[in-house]
C-alpha cells in the first residue's frame, strides 16, 4: 500500500484485519499526514514486506497494532521532526 500519491492526506485509519496480503506500506513526502494508526492483525501477509514512514514532516502519532506487520522484512521510521509517539503492539488498538 503506497500512499506517496495522496500529497493532501492528514490522517490514515486502518482497522483490524486489513491488507493482509499486502506486501507492504509506504508514507512517504507526506507534508500535512498527522496520524497513521494501524489496528490489530494487518499488513500479516508477506515475507518480504517492508514498512516505511519517511518525511512526514507534521505527523505526531504512529500507532500499530498487536500482530501487525508480523513478517515484516524492514520497519522503517526516519525524518519525521514532529513525530512525538511511537506506539507499536498497544494492547486494544483501534478494536472497533
Amino acid at each position: 500500500l503506497d500512499l506517496t500519491l495522496y500529497k493532501s492526506l492528514k490522517r490514515v485509519h486502518i482497522n483490524r484485519f486489513a491488507f493482509t496480503t499486502t506486501s507492504g506500506f509506504v508514507a512517504e513526502d507526506l507534508p500535512f499526514l498527522q496520524t497513521i494508526e494501524i489496528g490489530d492483525y494487518t499488513f500479516s501477509g508477506s515475507e518480504k514486506a517492508e514498512f516505511l514512514v519517511r518525511r512526514c514532516n507534521a505527523l505526531s502519532l504512529l500507532s500499530i497494532g498487536k500482530r501487525s506487520f508480523t513478517h515484516t522484512k524492514r520497519l522503517t521510521v526516519v525524518e519525521n521532526p514532529c513525530l512525538e509517539s511511537i506506539e507499536i503492539g498497544r494492547a486494544n488498538a483501534l478494536n472497533r
